[in-house]
């Protein structure tokens, strides 16, 4: 993905935009420095103060501050400004950080309502039921 976010860069695409998906790349790696780095770069590009939040909030699901980052879900999920998937796998990771398998459960059933054939969903789906001890289920999310 990053290679990618250098080939955004080199044909000019809108920094703000291009800070954002670093924001993302950095937060899906784990690396909440380079996450706070490009929210800063994000900012400066003028990229809105909403949306800057949101993607705070989606490091918070992540990094497993649940109780912060839950009370936002739902608005997230319903104004669908940020691609579902980012929600969902940012989401089911807190939960399954914090050992709350089924809430994990319930949003990636959801969600592979609307992504039958989202491969993540289902990896994420087979970790929630090995984290419940569920061992057939898992192995037929990962099959």
């Amino acid at each position: 993905a990053l290679g990618w976010i250098v080939w955004a860069e080199r044909i000019r695409l809108n920094p703000g935009e291009v800070a954002l998906m670093r924001v993302r790349a950095h937060r899906r790696l784990g690396d909440f420095v380079r996450v706070r780095e490009q929210l800063l770069a994000a900012q400066k590009a003028g990229v809105p103060r909403k949306r800057l939040e949101q993607e705070q909030v989606l490091v918070l699901a992540q990094s497993a501050q649940m109780q912060l980052a839950e009370p936002h879900l739902a608005e997230l999920l319903d104004r669908q400004e940020i691609p579902v998937d980012e929600v969902c796998t940012a989401y089911a990771s807190g939960f399954l950080l914090t050992a709350r398998p089924g809430e994990a459960l319930r949003l990636i059933d959801a969600w592979l309502k609307d992504e039958p054939k989202n491969p993540e969903a289902y990896y994420l789906r087979g970790q929630s039921h090995a984290l419940g001890r569920q061992f057939r289920e898992s192995i037929q999310d990962f099959e």
